[in-house]
């Protein structure tokens, strides 16, 4: 798994465009050398989730789903 993974999900999951996903991939890690061990841990699918609610939110919960929000731009 890749970033492009992740930004391709966050597209096809959330319908943004493909520079807001980019800006919230930046946003999310800024500058920071991720161990590879991150992409093995979690799915595409799991980051671009991660991404866009923020991991305080509980996106994982199956019961939580209608009070989801995107994570603020800043």
């Amino acid at each position: 798994m890749d970033c492009f993974a992740i930004v391709d999900e966050m597209i096809k999951e959330f319908d943004i465009s493909r520079e807001e996903a980019i800006l919230r991939l930046n946003l999310h890690w800024g500058t920071e050398d991720l161990p590879d061990s991150v992409f093995e841990y979690y799915s595409p699918l799991e980051m671009a989730q991660m991404i866009y609610f923020g991991p305080e939110k509980q996106w994982w919960r199956k019961d939580n789903k209608t009070a989801l929000t995107p994570r603020t731009l800043k």
